[in-house]
């Protein structure tokens, strides 16, 4: 589900103002293939926590994101059928998360991570 659908960051980053302590980076890559298609908030385990979502073809990508500290390389897994792509930059640890296969996963990170290396 979306619960904001917009193809603008500004109106899906500023949509979670308030509804989570997470300020999300929220990066427009259409030109690299993976069109923004909106946001919602998601609670995983004790706190709601903003899910990005862009599209990647026929597939959808849910990007999520927490506080962290430091960096790390990007770490792919397979779990149920879903690839889940985990990383660390600009004090984010982020998860991407999609029925996509890890290769397209993997094109979506490196073009979201030079995306967000440009962020303030």
């Amino acid at each position: 589900t979306i619960d904001v659908a917009s193809s603008s960051r500004h109106t899906v980053k500023p949509w979670s103002s308030g509804k989570t302590t997470i300020a999300p980076l929220v990066a427009d890559l259409s030109d690299a293939g993976f069109p923004l298609i909106g946001g919602r908030l998601d609670v995983p385990i004790d706190r709601a926590m903003p899910a990005i979502v862009y599209g990647a073809g026929a597939h959808l990508i849910s990007l999520y994101m927490r506080p962290a500290q430091g960096t790390a390389a990007p770490h792919l897994v397979k779990i149920d059928g879903f690839s889940v792509l985990a990383w660390r930059q600009n004090g984010f640890a982020f998860t991407a998360v999609s029925d996509a296969d890890g290769a397209e996963l993997g094109k979506f990170q490196q073009a979201f991570s030079v995306k967000a290396a440009t962020m303030p």
